[in-house]
This record gives structure tokens, sequence and C-alpha cells, in this order.
């Protein structure tokens, strides 16, 4: 009886082998259910690449997280000096120094001392990814440094404090800036150094009457010799610069000369009155 019992706990035999079949059938998986397109990621690997550098460089865009200065956020999205707009990634701003561009500017309600604090405003705001320079002329002419630097946070104050030790407010540029290019060589070749420097935009700020030599001499520099001169600089470039000018009380005629010589240059350079 008790292997009676024993045998009936056993499981009994089962078949576990699959059937298949070889010959075809009407069978089929059915339809898969529609998804929205426009709501799939890029698939673009530059798209994906983009999303992942705006999201590393900060919230605001593709500039450095700042409050934007009236772009996407550390200029990303291009600024705005002394109502000149642009979206240039190498920066070069000429400042005329001498005596009748001070007296000039002032006459036209925009000191320099405005000019200066509107500059490092801008230099403050510019994104990692941007270059800049800064350039003093009368006669003689100085960079803040010899090439354009990054826009970095030391950069950036070692600007501040070159500004505010050296930018001239009420009288032409003095002999001790350090590194001048002495000999009054004028605007035709501080133009020359200035292009070496590979920028994207130039933003001139003067009265427009520019001069050269020393020792007595007190030449005024022709403006159809400026106009040959950007033209054959241009012209040895890829891209052209943009050459914009921001006139302090210029004469007529002066105007007349760079306006014409600023829409012939290529680059997208703008004429702009100080001030107005």
């Amino acid at each position: 009886m008790n292997m009676s019992e024993f045998d009936a706990l056993t499981p009994k035999p089962s078949f576990n082998d699959t059937l298949a079949s070889l010959r075809p059938t009407d069978f089929a998986l059915p339809d898969l259910p529609k998804i929205p397109t426009d709501q799939m990621l890029p698939l673009d690997p530059s798209e994906i690449v983009s999303d992942q550098v705006s999201s590393m460089v900060g919230a605001s865009g593709t500039g450095g997280g700042g409050d934007g200065g009236g772009g996407d956020g550390g200029l990303g999205g291009g600024f705005s000096f002394l109502g000149i707009e642009s979206n240039a990634r190498r920066i070069l701003i000429l400042y005329d120094v001498s005596n009748t561009s001070i007296r000039k500017a002032r006459e036209a309600g925009v000191p320099f001392t405005m000019i200066r604090d509107e500059t490092k405003e801008l230099v403050n705001k510019l994104s990692i990814s941007s270059r800049f320079g800064l350039m003093m002329f009368a006669r003689n002419y100085v960079f803040f440094n010899k090439e354009l630097v990054p826009a970095s946070d030391e950069n950036k104050d070692a600007a501040g404090v070159w500004m505010d030790k050296y930018f001239t407010e009420d009288s032409p540029m003095t002999q001790s800036v350090p590194d001048m290019v002495r000999g009054s060589p004028g605007f035709l070749v501080l133009l020359e150094a200035a292009f070496s420097k590979d920028p994207d935009a130039i933003f001139i700020v003067s009265d427009g009457g520019f001069y050269q030599g020393s020792g007595g001499t007190n030449e005024k520099i022709e403006y159809r010799d400026i106009d040959k001169l950007i033209d054959r600089l241009q012209k040895a470039r890829d891209k052209p610069v943009a050459v914009h000018f921001i006139a302090a009380n210029m004469d007529r005629d002066d105007e007349s000369g760079m306006k014409r010589i600023i829409r012939g240059s290529g680059g997208g350079g703008r004429f702009k009155e100080l001030g107005k």
C-alpha cells in the first residue's frame, strides 16, 4: 500500500518538444502602431553635437551663460558696440586719441570715459570662444597685446587694468605706454598692423583727420590712399574684414570720403556718427 501511494505522487510524463513547420503559412505579425516623427530626437550628428555643446556652455545658449547683453548669453548671438551690431568673433577696436578726436567726441556728447566704459562692458560679455584686441593711436600707436587674445577672465581683467592706466581721456597718448610704435608712422601703417592681427571686424573711433610725420612735418593722409590700402588688404584675405567707422563730428569732406571707403570695402562694414 505504501509503495502504491508513493507511485501515485510521481509526476506524469510530459512532452516538451515544440512543433515546427518549414512550410509557408498565412500567419503574420500585426502592424506596428504609428509613431509621431515630429517628437523624435534629431538623427543628424551635427545637431546632436550642437545640443551637447549648448548644454555644456550654459543655459542661455552658445555663450558663457551670462545675461546675454542683447544676444543669447555670452554674446553668442551678436553684440552692439557704440550702436553698431556685429556677430564677429575676432574683434579689434582702434581709438583715435589725438587732441581733436578727444575734443570732438566730447562735443558729440560721448566723452572718452564713456567709450572706455562701453568697451569694458563689451569685453566682459565676450564668450571664451571670442578673441579681442584694443589699439590706441594718434600718429604713433600701441596695442593692448601683440595678438588678439582669448576672452578669458584673466585677459578681460588685464584689458580693464590697461585701459584704466593708459586709456587717454584728456590729452594725446603719452610716451610712457609700453610697446608703443613711435616715429609718427601714421594711419596707413597702423591699418596694416591692424589687419595683420587677422580680425573679423575692426571698429575705428575717430574724427577722421589722419596725419603722419614728426619733427615739424604735418602731412595729412589722403582718403584715396586709405581707400587703396584697404582694398589691397582686403584682397589679400580669404574673407574680407568688416571695417566699421564711428565718427566724432567729422568734417563734411572727410565724412564723405570715409563713407565711400566703408561702403566699398566689402565685409559689411558700417559708418555711424558718434552719439547718434
